[in-house]
């Protein structure tokens, strides 16, 4: 633990001394080798006692809540009795920000983050108190508790759906980023505000004024950070873009990493994609060589093969023509090759994920290569969210390769075992095993399924003219002819049709 001459004054916050500084580096070298080696707990221990030693420092809190975010895995593996053992450590930070006790609150929110590093109420408190010090120290420490502030907020922030985000939490946000003058982004959160509050008006005016200043350029709180540079031949300095200012940021500290992921967003929102590889690769060196940067790296090349994917699909559509179409289909099977390898890499670096093993699947499977498709697919089945979905595109393999038995039996597990609550894919589930079991001539489960299915949603692909097909069976069956209907179904491989929920 930090002396009393190595420790700030409670009631404050200071820069951290010479001696304490150098004790805290060798405590993250110490946890960034226990966290690589899956000693989580030991890792846990070392980075905490650089936060509360060094609470502004953004590397120190990044590796700290990483490490917890792969200890824990997410929310729902936390202990249900969590609640209860975090109402110590909520309760002294509640006291030490009552008091202004920054330090001790400190200590506190970290205690509590360790136990669930999903806790809003105790990220929004650490972001509160940064935004303090920031707002009482200027721009001394902008990259410092400056920096820490958004990254609990955009924590926070993440521990919501993407669909279903906190208006609270939006807006707090997004009046921090309107400071920094990143209005886009601004606007961007109280854009989220406006669609979780309809109601309330102030969104609306913040959007207004917002777009009003990002026209108009005008000053914000944080007027230190803008610094000018004259332009040739005119007298009246010229005040730098946001972007110039992340370059300067970068020049003066090429070590603080959450610079070049500000730089880099703000291309890949603008769509410039080369630059923003290019900051990315930059930070790789800084980085030297975190295997997490090239994973980054990794993302923009296929967000700008997308990219590319999503235009030429548009522009074959609009023309029609046969070349444009071609193009299109050269780029899919591109960005393809390139998801596949990069799952392939992933896979290999987190054995344990297996989200990633579902991705691969599905790459494997657009490609044609049923076989490692299969095997992907039934190791990816063991993890409960991508459980029900393997087991259909299981189903549709098996298909694939006319092993009948084997993916109705597939299809059915996956009527089973996918909750109610994913209505869409038990949809799916009972629409696969009802149309197989009719190739099959199996007419009493195919009665089964699709009679199901209809009563669930009678408008769910073609199920009314699988039901009129099917009577036609039946009813030539009783009749004892022999004779077939026209349009009997045949066990095949899955059409374009089936393949909805991939892409």
């Amino acid at each position: 633990m930090a002396t009393q001459e190595d420790s700030a004054p409670s009631a404050g916050i200071r820069e951290p001394s010479d001696r304490l500084k150098k004790r805290l580096e060798t405590c993250f070298e110490h946890g960034t080798k226990q966290a690589s080696q899956d000693k989580y707990d030991y890792a846990t221990n070392l980075f905490g006692e650089c936060v509360v030693g060094d609470p502004g420092n953004l590397p120190y809190l990044q590796s700290f809540m990483a490490n917890l975010q792969k200890k824990f895995g997410s929310p729902k593996k936390l202990s249900p009795l969590v609640g209860f053992s975090t109402r110590g450590g909520k309760a002294a930070l509640k006291k030490a920000v009552a008091q202004r006790d920054r330090a001790t609150a400190f200590k506190a929110g970290v205690e509590v983050l360790t136990l669930n590093p999903w806790d809003v109420s105790t990220l929004v408190t650490l972001a509160d108190i940064c935004a303090e010090v920031l707002k009482e120290q200027g721009m001394s420490v902008a990259v410092t508790y400056g920096d820490c502030e958004l990254f609990y907020r955009k924590l926070a922030f993440d521990t919501f759906p993407r669909d279903k985000p906190d208006a609270d939490v939006c807006r707090q946000m997004a009046e921090a980023l309107a400071k920094r003058d990143r209005y886009p982004e601004a606007i961007s959160f109280w854009h989220r505000v406006e669609l979780a509050r309809p109601n309330d008006d102030e969104p609306k005016r913040q959007i207004a004024t917002l777009t009003v200043m990002q026209h108009k350029g005008k000053e914000s709180a944080y007027d230190d950070d803008k610094k000018t540079a004259a332009r040739p031949g005119a007298g009246k300095p010229e005040e730098l873009t946001h972007e110039d200012r992340l370059k300067q940021r970068i020049k003066r500290n090429p070590t603080d990493l959450s610079g070049y992921d500000e730089l880099g967003n703000l291309y890949l929102n603008t769509d410039r994609y080369v630059e923003a590889e290019e900051i990315f690769n930059q930070k790789l060196k800084a980085s030297n060589d975190d295997p997490t940067v090239r994973e980054e790296i990794e993302d923009v090349q296929l967000r700008a093969l997308r990219s590319k994917m999503i235009a030429a699909d548009k522009k074959a559509k609009e023309s029609g023509n046969d070349a444009d179409k071609k193009e299109h289909a050269r780029i899919r099977m591109t960005v393809i090759d390139k998801e596949l390898l990069v799952y392939q890499n992933r896979c290999e670096r987190y054995p344990n994920n297996l989200v990633f093993r579902f991705e691969l699947a599905e790459r494997h499977r657009w490609k044609g290569d049923i076989a490692e498709a299969i095997k992907e697919y039934q190791i990816a089945k063991s993890d409960p969210r991508k459980r029900g979905m393997s087991l259909i595109y299981l189903g549709e393999c098996f298909r694939s390769i006319k092993q009948y038995p084997l993916a109705m039996s597939h299809f059915e597990q996956a009527v089973v075992e996918i909750p109610d609550r994913e209505a869409e894919y038990k949809k799916l589930a009972y629409y696969r095993a009802g149309k197989l079991a009719m190739g099959l001539k199996d007419l009493v489960r195919a009665d089964k399924y699709l009679t199901t299915l209809a009563s669930m949603d009678y408008t769910f692909r073609d199920v009314s003219d699988l039901l009129g097909r099917l009577q036609q069976m039946k009813e030539q069956e009783a009749k004892g002819t022999g004779a077939e209907p026209q349009r009997r179904e045949k066990p095949k491989q899955a059409d374009g049709d089936e393949e909805t929920t991939d892409e």
